[in-house]
């Protein structure tokens, strides 16, 4: 294989601009040309020339028309060809770009003449070079080796039964979206050395956070698990002048055995408040649901103020039509 050299100037030369004014063609097409010029050069015999250029081969090859192929050849004349030959080639690819044998006869001449001269000779090679076809059998061996690692006791994971803890533990978590997200999380804290136990546990310790009068906003669970938020102290109780302070009453109020679902909660609000959005009812019914399940205690200061107070976001006749229909008492709410 014959080399050829492209110097670093090529591309920025002014010349092809010359080149591309005469031509009539874009300076892009003129150093396409002039790169294979280069290649067709380098092998012919004699080197340096354009002996068998075709322009129509060549425009086929570019994806140029050959009149312009033609064009830009025309135009090099003068500039950087002399009839047929390359002007500078002779003084651009000059003969010590020799084959890769021929170097490697030089190098070894080179050695040679090192050791007789009293240098130092390079260490000799104990095995033969490795070759492709036996590269596969070298990697076998190697890898079966005593100096390998031995492969690890313990069994891979129980996929079936780590699904089955992510259930359970999402089943926990007070706000529940993104699932695909939070199950990778999931994962991810276990491999890190969570256990089953770390993360159901702080699961609940974060619910029990967020029905602090205080809480801040829900968290979704896969930041929740990336940030190791099951590692959070518990919250301090709260005294019972904050929770006076705030209309309520420090005991839970009871709702019976089976307290409203959010389903009947968002059926009401339909048909009681029709001009209400889609998007709106289902934000209200997921706010009462958690309240009521929580004994009208644990509000969140992210949705504004609770319904037991006078500047709760959520219509009056909502509220009135879950009470009225579900026998929930909203306090402060006419």
């Amino acid at each position: 294989m014959r080399w050829v050299r492209l110097y670093n100037e090529t591309a920025m030369d002014p010349k092809w601009r010359l080149v591309a004014a005469d031509s009539g063609q874009p300076v892009f097409a003129v150093l396409a040309v002039w790169a294979a010029m280069l290649c067709h050069a380098s092998g012919i015999e004699p080197r340096g020339t354009l002996l068998g250029w075709s322009d129509r081969l060549i425009g086929a090859a570019l994806d140029l028309p050959a009149a312009a192929v033609a064009a830009i050849r025309a135009a090099m004349q003068g500039v950087t060809l002399d009839g047929d030959r390359l002007s500078a080639w002779d003084k651009r690819q000059f003969k010590s770009d020799h084959s890769g044998a021929e170097r490697m006869r030089d190098h070894r001449a080179r050695k040679i003449a090192a050791g007789e001269s009293g240098e130092a000779a390079p260490p000799a090679v104990t095995s033969r070079p490795l070759r492709a076809t036996d590269s596969r059998l070298q990697i076998t061996e190697r890898q079966e080796s005593p100096q390998s690692p031995p492969p690890p006791d313990d069994p891979p994971p129980d996929r079936p039964s780590l699904a089955a803890d992510f259930a359970e533990w999402y089943g926990h978590y007070p706000h529940r979206i993104g699932r695909p997200a939070a199950e990778r999380a999931y994962r991810a804290a276990r491999k890190r050395g969570a256990t089953r136990e770390d993360l159901l546990a702080g699961a609940i310790r974060y619910r029990e956070r967020l029905a602090h009068p205080e809480a801040p906003r829900p968290c979704n669970p896969a930041t929740w698990l990336a940030q190791e938020r099951w590692t959070d102290e518990p919250m301090p109780p709260v005294p019972d002048s904050r929770i006076k302070a705030c209309g309520r009453s420090p005991e839970p109020a009871t709702m019976g055995a089976h307290p409203p679902s959010r389903a009947a909660i968002e059926a009401i609000l339909a048909e009681r408040c029709p001009r209400l959005h889609p998007m709106r009812i289902r934000d209200f019914a997921q706010q009462l649901d958690q309240w009521f399940s929580r004994g009208r205690l644990g509000w969140n200061s992210f949705w504004g103020d609770p319904p037991d107070s006078p500047d709760c976001e959520i219509p009056s006749a909502a509220i009135v039509a879950v009470r009225s229909q579900l026998g929930a008492s909203v306090e402060g709410r006419a």
